[in-house]
């Protein structure tokens, strides 16, 4: 439930382009983020965790930079749109960040991406270091899953909430059942990815689900993301790029078709509907700027970004002057 970003930037004082990578993170609570420094082989990784789900992000001293955003329906270890809180749902979202955290503090694109194929990362990920981008999209088959879970027993299954579902038909899925298709950019100078496939077209959501709202969403919010990134135009300053997507809410009259989701009261049947919590943008220098919407970085945390080190973290003010107003921008494209 995210919105993924890569934007070539040229900065004044050089002659180069350089790759930088954006998120915005969904949530349906206000996480609570936890900095940390590892130093492993001469790198240094920053990363930047949720108490809650243990979901990281990260940038290392090498300018390694990785997000990514969800596509196989089936790992979202959630029920209805609400939190988990199983034990079997932490160890398996433990043993994707486990993943996750080894590619972002890799000396290269190639080690990363091999670390997220070897251990089935499923996802969208952008890996990049500035110079190049590559885009992985990984995902269970929905012929593999159906299988499984025909085996495990409609009625067995009917009696378990849907994570606990998740976890018990998973388990019989092999590293044969998933897809995997790699793509690195060298023509566009703008990617940008939601929860549904692009190399991968049966990926995450698709328009003959049960439900569309999924797939609605997900269409646009790339659509409205990449036509505004677009309009930016080559020699756009990587703040430019966190600052057009920050005020992308309320562009359309189904809130959670915007890139930016305003936070909303439970819906008709208590449940919390996700929202837009963070922006982050990184950097090929060793920097994570952050937007906080509706989040907090826990200040103690903040002792361990010490003097000297070559990784950095920057907290942007969410209400800074920077960000002004989208209003009269009309988005006339079709979707």
């Amino acid at each position: 439930m995210c919105v993924i970003a890569a934007k070539k930037c040229k900065l004044k004082n050089s002659k180069k382009e350089n790759w930088f990578l954006y998120k915005i993170r969904d949530r349906n609570y206000n996480p609570k983020y936890e900095l940390e420094v590892k130093t492993s082989n001469g790198i240094e990784t920053l990363f930047l965790t949720d108490h809650i789900n243990k979901w990281s992000e990260g940038i290392n001293s090498k300018g390694l930079m990785i997000v990514s955003a969800a596509l196989d329906n089936h790992s979202d270890f959630e029920d209805n749109g609400q939190m988990s809180d199983t034990a079997s749902v932490h160890k398996k979202n433990v043993s994707a960040m486990i993943a996750l955290r080894s590619a972002i503090a890799s000396k290269d694109i190639g080690t990363a991406k091999a670390i997220l194929i070897k251990d089935r990362f499923v996802g969208t990920s952008f890996i990049s270091d500035g110079d190049k981008l590559e885009i992985l999209e990984i995902y269970v088959n929905d012929d593999a899953y159906n299988r499984e879970s025909e085996k495990y027993g409609k009625d067995k299954l009917e009696k378990l909430n849907k994570a606990e579902q998740i976890i018990e038909v998973m388990k019989g899925i092999t590293d044969e059942d998933y897809d995997i298709a790699s793509h690195e950019v060298k023509k566009d100078s703008i990617a940008v990815r939601t929860n549904h496939g692009r190399l991968l077209d049966k990926a995450g959501y698709q328009p003959e689900d049960e439900d569309p709202k999924g797939y609605t969403s997900s269409m646009f919010r790339w659509k409205l993301s990449k036509e505004a990134l677009s309009d930016l135009g080559k020699d756009t300053h990587p703040f430019d790029v966190i600052t057009t997507l920050k005020n992308m809410k309320n562009i359309n009259k189904e809130p959670q078709n915007n890139p930016i989701r305003v936070k909303q009261g439970k819906d008709k049947d208590g449940l919390q509907p996700y929202y837009s919590t963070t922006i982050v943008m990184l950097t090929p220098t060793g920097t994570m700027f952050a937007v906080p919407l509706e989040d907090e970085v826990d200040n103690k945390s903040k002792l361990s970004l010490k003097d000297g080190r070559k990784v950095d973290f920057v907290l942007l003010p969410k209400n800074l002057p920077l960000f002004e107003s989208f209003s009269k921008i009309v988005y006339s494209k079709k979707l």
